[in-house]
């Protein structure tokens, strides 16, 4: 089974909730996505040079923080996910749409995006695929242009599906994005790393 078909198998089973730690049940999902925010926002925000217009929602799943960022930077979200099913559950506004990602291919032009957020994707991709995503996230933010990424960093032996990288590994993978050490905090005794640079 590939990573798109796992994905797509488990937002059939589980809805919305496949985006965040099974352990985590149903009636869960919206207090976790809280508590993500919580954390991530309040950094995220102090990133912001104020002139972002457009935000490029990576692996967006259902959208779960593509509404707050259209609020927070007051632009557009673009939100792109390789996982139809997740999609299904997303709600598009004037400020917030939302793509289908083919073939790890980001549909939007050269240097369109002002921001690119990636919340807790890149674990989920096979290193067959992950420079390939990398260049893409490279190519389509602007200069000068923010990425900011979220991952798991804990150091444990990888799942069926998904990969544990350090802070280094992912500085090295997205080297024109200077990418800083912001923060991290714990969910369920793993460690989650925030991350943000600007694209030189």
């Amino acid at each position: 089974m590939t990573g798109v078909d796992y994905w797509n198998d488990r937002a059939r089973k589980f809805g919305k909730r496949a985006v965040v730690d099974l352990n985590y049940g149903q009636s869960q999902v919206d207090s976790v996505t809280e508590f993500y925010s919580s954390k991530l926002l309040p950094v995220f925000s102090a990133c912001l040079h104020g002139d972002e217009k457009v935000v490029l929602d990576f692996g967006c799943g259902w959208g779960r923080f593509s509404h707050n960022l259209a609020v927070l930077t007051g632009g557009k979200v673009v939100g792109v996910d390789p996982v139809s099913e997740l999609l299904k559950f997303a709600r598009e506004t004037e400020s917030v749409q939302f793509r289908l990602l083919r073939d790890d291919s980001i549909p939007l032009p050269d240097e369109s995006v002002d921001i690119v957020w990636v919340c807790l994707v890149l674990g989920g991709i096979d290193d067959t695929s992950l420079h390939k995503v990398a260049a893409e996230l490279t190519r389509v933010l602007k200069k000068d242009g923010l990425l900011f990424l979220v991952e798991n960093i804990t150091q444990i032996s990888d799942g069926s599906h998904w990969y544990y990288r350090s802070f280094d590994f992912y500085r090295q993978l997205l080297p024109e994005s200077c990418l800083q050490f912001k923060t991290s905090f714990s969910d369920n005794g793993e460690v989650i790393a925030v991350m943000a640079g600007r694209k030189v």
